[in-house]
């Protein structure tokens, strides 16, 4: 149950609600959901950057997301925050040597 809560907490932006929910984990389950994806493969910090959400991008980035995970089209972080996100959350992303601005997509894209 805690794992759609979350991502749909991140899709919405809600960051009181996964406050929670991060608070009501385990230590060992936190890093689980936190992992876990949706059926199109996003993780939580993929739904979070789409939505534009930057204090959820830095307390996904502070429990330990993944940094270079990519989703079933191949789309990884800056693609989802170019593609739907805000220009902070793309400079705090960009300040992370994780993110690779030069990964291809499916669609053969760059973000």
């Amino acid at each position: 149950k805690s794992l759609s809560d979350i991502l749909i907490a991140a899709r919405v932006g809600d960051l009181k609600e996964v406050q929670r929910l991060i608070r009501a984990c385990r230590n060992q389950d936190l890093k689980m959901v936190l992992s876990k994806r949706d059926s199109q493969g996003n993780t939580v910090l993929h739904h979070a950057c789409a939505s534009g959400r930057l204090k959820l991008v830095r307390l996904f980035i502070k429990f330990g997301c993944n940094l270079k995970a990519a989703n079933h089209q191949k789309n990884n972080l800056l693609h989802m925050t170019v593609l739907h996100g805000s220009p902070a959350v793309l400079k705090e992303l960009l300040k992370r040597k994780a993110v690779n601005v030069e990964e291809k997509n499916h669609s053969d894209r760059t973000p």
